[in-house]
């Protein structure tokens, strides 16, 4: 099993080169509002920030989870979510589907309703981003109280879809915590912000 410290460095504080690419983001990205930046050099400093953010949260994918039995061991607990082969082979197909919806919705609705839709999607796509972002450092900032995923819901639904579809039945939830909300908050904040000012 490989150890990977993820939230906390060696003396229990956060890693500083986390905040500071927090920091980055948060300062190119306001700057960039009332100072023109070059355009490289925006690109080269907002992406390290942001790979390094990426990459030093997916270290948790190193983690093994407890096992039942094990101490911190919690059957409720999300599983892992990785690429596979098979969601691979499906790129093709979606990006296709995709390009083909988008060139019947420029030929049979107006310039303006293709507008508005891509802003909106890209405004949802944007504001979970933001607050997947967000989440981790707020709850890294808040009490451990505030930091636990206590709110949301959970609900198992039966559909007539085959097994080999859609998995039957089907488990939906949404689990978040007090600082996941106050993330999702501040993101909506930026994004209105963004698209109407």
């Amino acid at each position: 099993m490989v150890e990977v410290k993820t939230e906390a460095g060696a003396a229990g504080g956060m890693n500083p080169m986390l905040v500071a690419s927090y920091a980055t983001i948060v300062l190119i990205w306001g700057a960039s509002q009332v100072v023109l930046i070059p355009y490289v050099v925006h690109l080269l400093v907002l992406v390290t920030a942001i790979l390094y953010a990426a990459c030093h949260w997916s270290l948790t994918l190193l983690e093994e989870p407890p096992k039942e039995g094990e101490e911190g061991y919690d059957p409720d607990a999300p599983g892992r979510d990785t690429l596979k082969q098979e969601d691979a082979y499906q790129f093709p197909i979606v990006g296709s589907i995709s390009l083909f919806s988008l060139y019947l919705a420029f030929k049979y609705l107006g310039q303006d309703m293709v507008n508005l839709l891509i802003g909106g999607y890209f405004g949802l796509i944007g504001c979970g981003a933001l607050t997947m972002t967000i989440s981790p450092l707020l709850g890294a900032l808040a009490p451990a109280s505030l930091s636990k995923p206590t709110l949301g819901w959970k609900k198992t639904v039966k559909h007539p879809l085959p097994d080999w579809l859609l998995e039957n039945p089907l488990d939906l939830g949404l689990m978040f915590s007090v600082a996941g909300l106050a993330a999702f908050a501040l993101s909506a904040g930026g994004i209105y912000l963004y698209f109407f000012q």
